[in-house]
């Protein structure tokens, strides 16, 4: 119940972005999805038609499915078969918290960035923060919604809730053509790739070095970095020459289960946290979820 309900928001939740701001403007492509499996996973392949079955509640159709000639990917021989998800595209996220922002800008909401939050006094509706030069604001409010996600523990004792940390490399515009289109995953999900404009968008890996990843700190951890690379060498591209240009960290929030923080902290505090690194998939619905609650109280 807990898997088919985060699927459902997923779903949901890209369907109403997509409504709400068109594809054109949110730069969105529907290329599908892959994963990629090797000889570990193999065995998996037996259940795709019970996942299928499982999943037709939601979309009334058979999601996954087999690549029939995976090689024309051009892959390694350590991919064994590639598995597509018919359902899944691409969306520029840039584009996306444009379009978000203009659209909370016609609605009167102001946003205020460059600002620190450093204490929550919930009992008064009170928010205590920082700006530049270490000048002191306070905001007094009738609710508050906390929305950090990964940083919450600052704010909040949370639960169920830990930062997880996710590296991201770019490389320069590659000088061979790309044989495939498409969102790809890889070790089990933990290892996302796409082309971007004639670069190769690679990222994860934290499962190399979870405990090191479990981090508030933006800085880039060279195991992960190294295994990323050898994988852009040894199975995206094997026998290709590239190079990188750029690299990024991003902390997301985890827990033991993979389903949202949605709920009332006290008479005047709610939370909506712990996006499971599927903020994008999942947020526009976490955030209808969380104006129900607060209309509540």
């Amino acid at each position: 119940d807990e898997v088919l309900g985060l699927v459902e928001r997923r779903y949901n939740g890209l369907k109403a972005i997509r409504k709400q701001f068109g594809d054109k403007r949110l730069g969105y492509s529907h290329f599908f999805g892959y994963e990629l499996i090797d000889d570990r996973q193999l065995g998996a392949l037996v259940r795709l038609s019970e996942i299928n079955e499982f999943l037709y509640p939601v979309f009334q159709d058979d999601v996954f499915s087999l690549v029939q000639k995976p090689a024309a990917m051009g892959f390694s021989d350590q991919v064994k078969a590639v598995v597509k998800n018919k359902f899944e595209g691409e969306l520029d996220p840039g584009r996306y918290m444009n379009s978000l922002w203009e659209l909370a800008h016609r609605a009167g909401i102001r946003i205020l960035t460059g600002v620190s939050v450093k204490e929550l006094l919930r009992e008064e509706g009170k928010v205590l923060a920082e700006g530049a030069d270490q000048v002191h604001l306070e905001f007094k409010a009738k609710k508050i919604a906390l929305c950090t996600n990964a940083f919450t523990k600052k704010l909040w004792t949370a639960p169920d809730l830990q930062p997880g940390r996710g590296l991201i490399l770019l490389s320069k515009p590659l000088d061979f053509d790309i044989p495939w289109n498409g969102s790809f995953h890889l070790d089990r999900g933990y290892v996302y790739f796409r082309q971007l404009a004639g670069r190769l968008l690679l990222g994860g890996g934290r499962n190399i070095d979870l405990e090191g990843e479990c981090s508030m700190d933006f800085s880039v951890n060279p195991k992960i970095k190294l295994h990323l690379e050898g994988l852009a060498r040894e199975v995206i591209f094997p026998n290709r020459k590239m190079e990188w240009e750029m690299e990024w960290t991003g902390i997301m929030a985890f827990g033991k289960i993979k389903s949202p923080i949605i709920q009332q902290v006290d008479d005047k505090t709610a939370v909506a946290v712990r996006l499971g690194g599927m903020g994008v998939a999942i947020g526009w619905q976490v955030g209808k979820e969380l104006s129900l609650v607060l209309s509540k109280m």
